[in-house]
């Protein structure tokens, strides 16, 4: 995913991050990798963010308001995998919509592998698209700054592979740029997924991207946290939606 919304560090702490236009994600991480994987083993086969249920549903909250929703259906295996991910948001004033974004996306996976992507965004009337495909040499981006060769690994900005906490560079899915940039971990720490209190490893993402995203320790995303014009936007799992539970059974 990839808001054009420039997104700020959240005020938590404090650290003057460069703001981040992406939608929603440049060192190696200094401490070991939890949940048991290992750097070559994210590499190769980074699948391991492929929810039991097949659906990975969030709530978008704007402080206490619930403002849209970001969910990712899973089709097919780690062999050939499709990623379907719908993003509405709409931000009323009086009754009035103020701001309404939404982003379609859908990713097709094969042995652990990027093969194609195509995205279509309405940032507010702004509308971009992107289209990439596997080559012989890499991955061939089409998008609304030019064409973009990327690297036959790359992994694009919808967080749901845990393989995402060891890129130095990720996909823009809204604009088709590449962004570079440094992922750590940030400590364990208790969050609220589907309902329930569960363990997680909070991951800070800075340079060209801004947010804090959280895996659980079977290396399901479970929660994201940014800002955007000035306000806190905080993703949880929906307790509503039925597949949501199986995120977290095991955590």
């Amino acid at each position: 995913m990839s808001m054009r919304t420039s997104l700020h560090r959240p005020s938590v702490p404090k650290t003057g991050r460069r703001p981040v236009l992406a939608g929603l994600g440049a060192a190696a991480l200094g401490a070991a990798l939890p949940f048991g994987l290992s750097r070559s083993a994210t590499a190769s086969v980074p699948m391991n963010g492929i929810p039991p249920a097949g659906l990975i549903p969030f709530d978008i909250r704007r402080g206490d308001s619930v403002i849209g929703a970001h969910t990712l259906r899973f089709s097919g295996d780690a062999s050939r995998l499709t990623v379907d991910i719908a993003i509405d948001i709409e931000v009323k004033a009086a009754f009035i919509t103020v701001y309404r974004y939404t982003h379609r996306n859908t990713e097709t996976w094969a042995d652990g592998r990027l093969q194609a992507i195509q995205t279509r965004t309405d940032d507010n009337g702004d509308t971009l698209s992107v289209s990439g495909r596997a080559t012989a040499d890499g991955f061939r981006v089409e998008g609304s700054q030019g064409t973009v060769a990327a690297p036959a690994d790359i992994l694009p900005t919808s967080y749901w592979n845990i393989g995402t906490v060891e890129a130095t560079r990720l996909l823009d899915t809204q604009k088709g740029t590449i962004r570079e940039v440094s992922i750590a971990p940030a400590g364990r720490e208790t969050v609220t997924a589907a309902g329930r209190q569960v363990q997680a490893t909070r991951y800070a993402v800075t340079g060209d991207l801004t947010l804090d995203v959280w895996y659980s320790d079977p290396g399901q995303w479970v929660k994201m946290y940014f800002q955007a014009r000035g306000a806190t936007i905080d993703y949880t799992l929906n307790p509503g939606e039925a597949g949501a539970s199986t995120l977290v059974e095991r955590a």
